[in-house]
């Protein structure tokens, strides 16, 4: 396929110090970059706090233009890392992990034990708003699922092993080696409004968490036999099961809890809430898992665990439920909704020969099995797919390690890894299916104004781009954005002659933002300063698309058609402006308020021939949007050319109509305009020489620059 877009970089720098740095998460909005990067360096790019010591977390936030607004490193003299981000009202919440007794808060509820949470909030100038530790005297961990942020309160879930995790109203560890706990935050200070143990005398662990339409669901897996369940009862068997809660978000009350599982260990990987409905996949080793659909576990040699998708109904009780199993170990963890359908998916592992697939089943709204469909991807260097629902169809990107990977076309597949991009109908027919290059890693894909952009790593040049970039040197990144039918809309390398490894992709106003760490001391920088630090910097990229959407219609000349003297001065031609007016523009935000672009103009190159249809020459100098033309002693034609920008690969945007200087038999005169002439300053002088017009046809009129009077020898 012919790519077609053009980018080029609006912005490009490092972040770091002189020790290892690297970007780790990014949002961007309204055109603000917010960046989180760790490191072991002090002086940290403009940071306006002080390093604390071994791996610290920065949060750096970018202006539109790409200017620093702040820096500040968020740790102790341990490590510390991160599990979630959300940006709202231009603050940003930060929640993760501490090892850090000296982690600096605001609020600790906290005996410092050999991990805390943390929970920060700071304000659009880079100050703490408030900073608060959660956890006891053993090691606390967070719950995966996206900051459950709402109103002025803010919901954290987890795990913990500490009996003395800060809870509220009496709520006490129930035993075991570990707990779950949720706990409800003032958002506006950090303090706590209330904190709950989940669990019972067995071992528990809480791994999801969502917030949805005032309810707040929490999951995950359970030993213990004396969950206080709302729904059935404990299922007595050999291992664990999960459980599911759903809360009131305002007091934490339970609506219900549950089981689920059977006789052997199920594990629950993965939740979404659509409607009020839970909807839940996994994994078992269970034989008689609930099921609504008479579905069984696989039950062959070597195959001792299965897959299972269950909706649970609005009361928590099973809408549909059953297993989802091939003819190896089947490992889901992922799930994705669309409408009434639910697709899960994950690895089915083969445990003589250790080969690996990914497999996606799509279950309808009815409970249904539309289809199950597996792909070869090897052993090494392979990733699970981001997927996307749009208009019914799935679309998967990826990287495999399995020559036998389906496509639909002659594409080429590369040993080590190898991107792939796979289209499949409502029914799980493949509609088209390509290799997309050797890669190193691709990133969770990202859809919008239907295309599908991706970034990867590579060393080696194995897929077309559409502008001159090449491969710096070591492994760089690659920037691919692709149709819905697959052809290539834009593909570009950037990077520096040693490794890059990119971490994250977004999207703003259809420009692209892409950020990671890079050991290349020339990796293409706008900034003069600051240079590569060493030892591995954070980096952070803007790549603008080149304008489309010119407004060329009626691109004519006027006069189109005008007869003057042989050697005669003719009459200035004038084009409309060509431009990409500022409505065919993203939006753009200027201290956070939306606003309408400048147009983009175009640039011009005026050509001349002696016959209509050319050839053309290229006139030197003439690249204005008007020209006055010089005749000869002969018909003379011009148009004029408009291009894009050289940064957008000066590509021709629009040919103008020809416009046509004719010579009639009469020869111009040669006017004289004598000269020089001096004299003092506030004194007139006459000015015209002694014949100031020959030849042509007398009588003559004149015609002065900076209006003199129009007679041969004016006084000025």
């Amino acid at each position: 396929s012919v790519a077609k877009a053009q980018s080029f970089i609006r912005f490009s720098k490092y972040a770091g110090g002189a020790s290892v740095d690297s970007a780790l998460r990014m949002e961007v909005v309204a055109g603000e970059t917010y960046l989180l990067s760790n490191t072991t360096s002090a002086g940290f790019t403009g940071t306006i706090n002080n390093y604390a010591g071994k791996r610290d977390l920065v949060l750096s936030k970018y202006n539109t233009g790409g200017a620093l607004v702040y820096a500040r490193y968020i740790g102790g003299s341990e490590d510390e890392y991160i599990s979630e981000m959300a940006v709202v009202n231009g603050e940003v919440f930060l929640t993760g992990i501490t090892y850090s007794a000296d982690f600096p808060v605001t609020n600790a509820f906290s005996s410092r034990g050999e991990s805390d949470i943390f929970i920060t909030r700071i304000n659009t100038s880079g100050a703490v708003v408030f900073s608060t530790l959660l956890g006891g005297s053993k090691a606390d961990n967070i719950a995966a699922g996206e900051l459950q942020l709402s109103g002025s309160e803010l919901y954290i879930a987890g795990t913990t092993n500490s009996a003395d995790f800060p809870a509220t109203n009496g709520s006490t560890f129930k035993g075991g080696t570990s707990d779950g706990f949720v706990v409800r935050l003032n958002s506006s200070n950090g303090s706590i409004l209330q904190s709950n143990f989940i669990g019972g005398n067995g071992v528990d662990q809480l791994n999801r968490i969502q917030l949805s339409n005032g309810a707040l669901y929490l999951a995950g897996n359970t030993q213990s036999p004396d969950l206080p369940v709302t729904i059935g009862s404990f299922i007595a068997g050999n291992g664990r099961n999960a459980f599911v809660y759903k809360l009131q978000a305002g007091n934490l009350q339970v609506v219900y809890n549950r089981y689920l599982g059977g006789n052997n260990d199920d594990f629950l990987a993965n939740i979404r809430v659509q409607n009020n409905e839970v909807h839940l996949t996994g994994y078992t080793a269970s034989s008689d898992y609930p099921v609504t659909n008479g579905s069984s576990a696989s039950g062959l040699p070597g195959d001792g665990i299965d897959g299972f998708y269950t909706r649970l109904n609005t009361d928590g009780s099973i809408g549909f439920s059953g297993y989802l199993s091939t003819s190896g170990l089947d490992i889901i963890n992922y799930m994705w909704l669309d409408g009434s359908n639910a697709y899960s998916g994950g690895v089915v592992i083969n445990s003589a020969s250790g080969i690996i697939e990914f497999v996606i089943h799509k279950i309808s709204g009815s409970g249904q099995l539309v289809y199950t469909k597996k792909f070869p991807v090897g052993t090494g260097n392979f990733s699970f797919p981001t997927a996307h629902v749009v208009n019914g169809e799935l679309y998967i990107t990826g990287t495999t390690n399995a020559p036998d990977y389906p496509v639909t076309n002659q594409s080429q597949f590369h040993n080590g890894g190898t991107g792939y991009f796979t289209r499949i109908g409502a029914t799980g027919n493949i509609i088209y299916s390509s290799f997309l290059g050797k890669m190193n890693s691709l990133q969770p894909s990202l859809y919008s104004n239907n295309k599908f952009y991706m970034l990867a790593n590579t060393g080696f040049a194995s897929f077309p781009v559409s502008d001159s970039s090449t491969i710096s040197g070591g492994a760089d990144n690659m920037l691919l954005v692709l149709n819905e039918d697959g052809s290539t809309y834009h593909a570009r390398y950037t990077g520096g002659s040693s490794n890059e490894y990119a971490s994250a992709i977004r999207l703003s106003n259809n420009d692209v933002f892409i950020c990671g760490k890079t050991i290349s001391s020339d990796y293409p920088v706008t900034d003069a300063t600051p240079l590569y630090y060493g030892a591995g910097d954070a980096f952070l990229t803007k790549l603008s698309f080149c304008a489309t959407g010119y407004d060329i219609a009626n691109d004519v000349l006027s006069p189109s058609t005008q007869t003057v003297c042989r050697y005669g001065l003719a009459n200035t031609i004038s084009g409309k402006a060509i431009a990409v007016p500022g409505s065919n523009l993203p939006v753009v935000y200027y201290n956070g308020i939306a606003g309408e672009q400048r147009a983009i103009g175009a640039r011009y190159q005026w050509q001349s021939a002696t016959s209509p249809s050319g050839p053309w020459t290229t006139i030197v100098g003439a690249t204005l949007p008007d020209y006055t033309p010089v005749t000869g002693g002969a018909d003379q034609y011009f148009r004029r050319l408009s291009f894009s920008f050289p940064q957008c690969g000066s590509l021709l945007v629009s040919t103008s109509a020809v416009a046509a200087v004719l010579v009639n038999a009469s020869t111009a005169p040669v006017a004289d305009a004598g000269g020089p002439f001096v004299t003092c300053p506030g004194s007139s002088i006459v000015i015209g020489g002694t014949a100031t017009a020959t030849g042509g046809t007398a009588p003559y009129t004149y015609t002065w620059d900076m209006g003199a009077a129009p007679v041969a020898n004016p006084s000025v």
